[in-house]
């Protein structure tokens, strides 16, 4: 893995969990009625869309480098994989941009 792909990972997962802690207390302050009910919910769609990013270009550059090799069956299974990823970072997406 080259060096700015892990730079990017480390990253990502420094934010995943500020955003956790984000969302903790985006719970406890929708609780409190001091935002709009649903705040949590949508928080939690933003969070999930990252996290199928994520999988989504981890899968792709995966099947970019079975490209190259003879793994026909593992292929298949990925590329699968990949266009439901894209079906539900689609949906999320939709929900949260209707919302």
């Amino acid at each position: 893995m080259n060096e700015e792909i892990r730079d990017l990972r480390d990253t990502l997962g420094v934010m995943a969990t500020a955003m956790a802690s984000l969302l903790a207390w985006a719970k406890e302050v929708e609780r409190s009625g001091a935002v709009p009910p649903g705040t949590w919910d949508r928080a939690q769609k933003v969070v999930e869309l990252g996290k199928l990013h994520d999988e989504l270009v981890l899968l792709t550059e995966t099947l970019e480098t079975l490209n190259e090799s003879n793994a026909p069956t593992l292929q298949t299974k990925l590329q699968s994989r990949v266009r439901t990823l894209q079906s539900n970072i689609n949906e999320i997406q939709e929900n949260l941009d209707g919302a």
